[in-house]
């Protein structure tokens, strides 16, 4: 061993402690922050929600967006059928900001293009896609993440200032979701939704009424229906009523409040009316009804029709129909009205019912008694319709109202056209039973005898002495004063005027006398002439027939004076 070697230090084994190595915290540091980010996603994502929907036309996954108040919030996620394949079940994630706020109440729909009366919607979709867009709804429900996709889109959402209201009516006519709702001709809200009642006696429709103007609403107003063209035909005429263009379209409500009642709380319901005028008519809760037996043509006279006293309505047409009776074998049209005392006076809506009808009973028999009738009268060439009249005819037969079976009948009076129809064939039956003949005889006669009196003797004597005593009186006067000479030939001339007229008087009843024996021989004649004069008649009694045909034809069909007669 060299020396060299020996002086070297003893090597000493040892055990090395080893770290991590370099190579492994690049993973490790990437692996921590994927957890982090997993996490943080998992804590800030928004909640998840599934929408039914009974089609998906344009929905995606991961481009369908989900937004609210034109602001996107979501995206959809997953779209797939449900088990029973009947609907489509959208998967969609929402931002953090929703968790905890969807409820019961929250709204989802589809936002297409759609055109709804004079409203569009969905225009943006044209560019960009169909979207599903969102109502939060009230706060404070149940917390919900499961729903059911509208089929329309809400009218008003939840947060918009305002008040809902319900209208009730007969038939929802030309309204629609959209359509208008004015006070005072301003628009101040939109129908939103329609629905059948329950028991379909009904159509309620939803009205939403934008702040401020919820306030106009009153516990006393009045809604009806403005939609379209408002035409009205009816014993009064021809009315014509037009709200606006958009109402026309879409058609539209209006209402009307009186100042000083309270408002109205939100969710009341009210009575819509078909027009403004019977909006304004007090509703008439007493009725007494008579029955009217009218001989004449009850056409134009339909139910609803007005019984009016000096042009004032005061009743109501309820039935018009026929009765018959098999023991006296006979059938004749009946009407029936109501007299509604709650139209002559408001202070009767103070009475009780029975009080009320018990007046009225008193009343129209007494106004029976002093002539009152029920006559029927058209209100309007045009339309043809009829009404009940109550007039008083201190020329017709005494009355009274009749009691018969528990109802009350009043007496009536033919119609206008009818009287004259009656007075017309009463003339021509006249006509008919004139002794013509004997007229003629009588004629010939007095003729002749004016004949002789003209050309007797004695009357051309007196009035030769009255010449003669003219001229002895000129004469006379012109020894007296000269100045009565001219009255004294103007005395003379009038003498001689007077016998030239007794002259021509005297020519005048030759001819007259002659003329009267050509009539009488005319009219007692079995010649040409004869015939002539009576087939002239026999045509003037035709001519009246025929005028009288057709004032019963006017009776039954007034309008025909403007239309001309119905071909059938």
């Amino acid at each position: 061993m060299s020396p060299d070697l020996e002086a070297l230090p003893a090597a000493k084994a040892t055990r090395e402690r080893r770290g991590i190595a370099l190579v492994w915290v690049i993973p490790l540091v990437a692996l921590a922050i994927g957890v982090w980010l997993v996490v943080e996603n998992l804590v800030e994502r928004g909640p998840a929600v599934s929408i039914l929907l009974d089609r998906a036309e344009g929905i995606e996954p991961g481009k369908t967006r989900i937004r609210f108040r034109d602001v996107t919030v979501g995206k959809v996620e997953t779209v797939q059928f449900t088990r029973d394949l009947k609907r489509v079940r959208v998967g969609a994630r929402l931002d953090k900001a929703f968790a905890g706020r969807l409820t019961t109440s929250t709204r989802f729909w589809v936002v297409r293009p759609r055109l709804e009366g004079a409203r569009v919607s969905g225009l943006d979709t044209l560019l960009g896609g169909a979207y599903i867009a969102m109502d939060l709804g009230a706060t404070g429900g149940d917390a919900r993440h499961e729903f059911r996709a509208l089929d329309e889109p809400p009218g008003i959402l939840s947060d918009t200032p305002g008040a809902l209201y319900t209208l009730d009516a007969e038939r929802l006519g030309s309204l629609d979701v959209g359509s208008p709702v004015y006070f005072r001709g301003i628009q101040v809200g939109e129908v939103t939704a329609y629905r059948l009642r329950g028991d379909a006696s009904a159509v309620e429709i939803d009205v939403f009424i934008h702040a401020p103007h919820a306030r106009a609403v009153k516990r006393a107003s009045h809604f009806w229906d403005v939609s379209g063209v408002a035409v009205t035909l009816d014993d009064r005429g021809i009315d014509l009523r037009l709200a606006s263009v958009s109402a026309l379209l879409s058609g539209g409500v209006a209402f009307d409040s009186p100042a000083d009642a309270p408002t109205a709380e939100a969710g009341r319901h009210f009575h819509l009316f078909p027009d403004h005028a019977k909006s304004q008519e007090q509703p008439i809760r007493v009725g007494q009804p008579y029955v009217l037996y009218f001989q004449g043509s009850l056409r134009g006279l339909e139910p609803g029709a007005a019984v009016e006293y000096q042009g004032i309505r005061v009743g109501t047409v309820r039935e018009v129909g026929f009765e018959s009776s098999f023991d006296k074998r006979r059938v004749r049209a009946v009407t029936v009205i109501e007299i509604e005392p709650e139209r002559v006076a408001p202070k009767n809506r103070e009475m009780p019912r029975e009080e009320q009808l018990r007046r009225t009973r008193i009343v129209m028999e007494e106004l029976v008694r002093k002539g009152l009738r029920a006559q029927l009268k058209t209100g309007n060439l045009l339309t043809g319709k009829l009404f009940v009249d109550l007039a008083f005819f201190p020329e017709a037969p005494a009355a009274e109202v009749v009691h018969e079976g528990g109802r009350l009948i009043l007496p009536t009076v033919p119609a206008t056209l009818e009287n004259l129809s009656r007075g017309l064939t009463r003339f021509i039956a006249r006509i008919d039973h004139l002794p013509l003949e004997s007229m003629g005889t009588h004629l010939e006669g007095a003729l002749a005898g004016a004949d002789r009196l003209v050309n007797a003797p004695e009357l051309r004597g007196s009035i030769q002495g009255l010449e003669v005593l003219v001229r002895r009186g000129e004469r006379l006067l012109h020894d007296l004063d000269p100045e009565l000479v001219t009255l004294a030939r103007t005395l003379t001339r009038t003498g001689r005027d007077a016998h030239a007229l007794i002259t021509g008087m005297r020519e005048t009843v030759d001819q007259f006398t002659a003329a009267g024996v050509e009539v009488n021989r005319l009219l007692k004649g079995k010649g040409p002439v004869g015939r002539v004069v009576r087939r002239m008649l026999g045509e003037l009694a035709a001519t009246a027939h025929s005028l009288k045909l057709m004032l019963d034809y006017l009776e039954r069909h007034p309008e025909a004076l403007i239309k001309g007669k119905t071909r059938y």
